[in-house]
């Protein structure tokens, strides 16, 4: 194992109090109308939520503190729109009502379970692949280990493992216990035999102790505690930076150690089963790229594992997993484009104005047929279009617009995973409009999981649709999911 600066785990700090992370969110929730770094920094100090060094504090500042948020599985941006979008643990502790007393502790353990490298907002070597939070948790599970991991043993190990399998996670475990057999002395030998230890280790103090391990203490995760009797009393200490300011592993003037909430106990050994340390962890290599690797890390895992700790969320994890399969058959589907048409269908019933779903298909025909009630309770009937990654570049206006003929349709929705500039200048001058299967996939997840009838609305589609024939209304859509859904910029 090598112990290097530049080649480690980097946790992103900059507050590690609950109160003011939480006040930090529902800031930018009650400002969603006017949000941006300016106006944030002059509400937070406001607030006394934040000083400063300067009289006037600093914009960069709050940027550090927002990605800070990203990293820890609270929200994320979208594309480069600067939009963010809280997830659904966010959503949970500041919008519900906590008369669980383990609520808040819950949806922060999925926040600490999902957070994993590769990261959106991290700068760790691309080569490390490996769930961070699934390992802290299941090393505090560990009964050979007394369910405890000391602050030495996490900065001398952890931090530097970029892989791990069943194997190489016995020998951790076996590791750990001889060198918490080791006197204080040898532990300090091995520490000073690293090249720059002072800065390697006052850095991984620094981030672990001081931020990491701090916040997920802080929501009650995990218990930081003294020992008086490791390290015979004694603590190491590494000298930050050029001052003369030191970095410790201290709890209570002892060596420190963590501990998971015994009242999370049985669901985290219920999570590590259904979703094992050892998988593949997702990244943009393994997705549809970035974008596609933050829906899923932000949305749809973090959901599955919300389905464990709260069981109300089996039912909508079957809608995801209609949503994520008709996007991945948008992009890997059938040649012909059949496994795309079909995962539309159910997507099309997702809708609350529905009445009937039909996949029509042929070469003569339109793909689907879908019939609704609109915002004037009047019924409608549209074509739908199914274009999979392969087929994107020849919508063939003319022919989709005979198809509306045909069928006395209001207009076609046209539904693929991408579309170019040539396509909009195609459907320019017809009743067609065009949607991408990510932005439709993101605007039906994040209704049917706000909604009490987990269903979704079609008139928000609709109205924008009649207002916009002949375009792409994919970025209006967008605008809609960020303000029912997200908070607004963040210039």
């Amino acid at each position: 194992m090598e112990r290097k600066f530049k080649d480690r785990w980097v946790f992103q700090k900059n507050i590690s109090s609950e109160k003011q992370i939480v006040l930090f969110l529902k800031s930018i929730k009650e400002n969603n109308n006017v949000l941006n770094k300016k106006y944030l920094k002059y509400d937070l100090k406001e607030k006394n939520i934040y000083k400063g060094r300067s009289e006037n504090g600093s914009e960069n500042t709050i940027g550090i503190r927002l990605s800070q948020m990203f990293f820890y599985m609270f929200g994320y941006k979208k594309n480069n729109s600067n939009f963010f979008i809280p997830t659904q643990t966010t959503w949970n502790i500041l919008n519900k009502k906590n008369e669980d007393e383990n609520f808040i502790r819950k949806n922060m353990l999925v926040n600490l379970f999902s957070i994993q490298f590769p990261a959106p907002y991290s700068k760790v070597n691309e080569h490390f692949s490996i769930f961070v939070g699934r390992l802290i948790i299941k090393l505090m599970l560990n009964d050979s280990l007394e369910y405890k991991i000391f602050i030495d043993e996490f900065i001398w190990f952890l931090p530097f493992i970029k892989k791990i399998n069943k194997i190489t996670y016995e020998k951790l475990v076996n590791d750990i216990l001889d060198f918490r057999k080791l006197p204080f002395e040898k532990k300090l030998e091995k520490f000073k035999q690293i090249k720059d230890y002072n800065h390697l280790f006052a850095n991984c103090l620094h981030e672990s102790k001081y931020f990491f391990l701090k916040i997920f203490s802080q929501f009650g995760v995990i218990n930081l505690k003294g020992d008086k009797y490791h390290n015979s009393g004694n603590f190491f200490k590494f000298k930050h930076g050029s001052t003369n300011t030191y970095r410790n592993n201290k709890i209570d003037s002892y060596s420190g150690y963590i501990e998971l909430n015994k009242n999370l106990k049985e669901i985290s050994h219920e999570l590590l089963s259904k979703y094992s340390l050892f998988n593949e962890p997702i990244s943009p290599k393994n997705t549809f790229g970035l974008e596609d690797f933050k829906l899923k890390l932000y949305e749809n895992e973090l959901l599955k594992y919300l389905a464990i700790v709260f069981p109300e969320y089996n039912e909508k994890i079957e809608i995801i997993s209609l949503i994520n399969n008709m996007t991945e058959k948008s992009k890997y589907g059938s040649l012909d484009g059949k496994e795309f048409e079909n995962s539309l269908k159910p997507i099309f019933k997702l809708f609350r104005e529905e009445i009937s779903t039909e996949i029509i298909s042929g070469s003569g025909d339109t793909d689907l047929i879908f019939i609704f009630r609109d915002f004037n309770d009047q019924v409608n009937k549209i074509n739908i279009e199914a274009k999979s990654r392969k087929s994107y570049n020849n919508l063939q206006s003319t022919r989709i617009q005979r198809h509306i003929e045909k069928n006395n349709s209001k207009y076609c929705l046209v539904i693929s995973p991408k579309f170019s500039n040539s396509n909009f200048l195609d459907i320019e001058k017809y009743k067609i409009v065009t949607l991408t299967s990510n932005i439709l996939a993101q605007y039906c997840s994040k209704e049917c999981l706000s909604n009490k009838d987990k269903l979704a609305s079609f008139s928000d589609i609709n109205k924008i649709a009649l207002k916009n024939l002949g375009s792409d209304i994919s970025d209006f859509l967008e605008e809609i999911i960020e303000n029912k859904y997200g908070y607004k910029k963040i210039l």
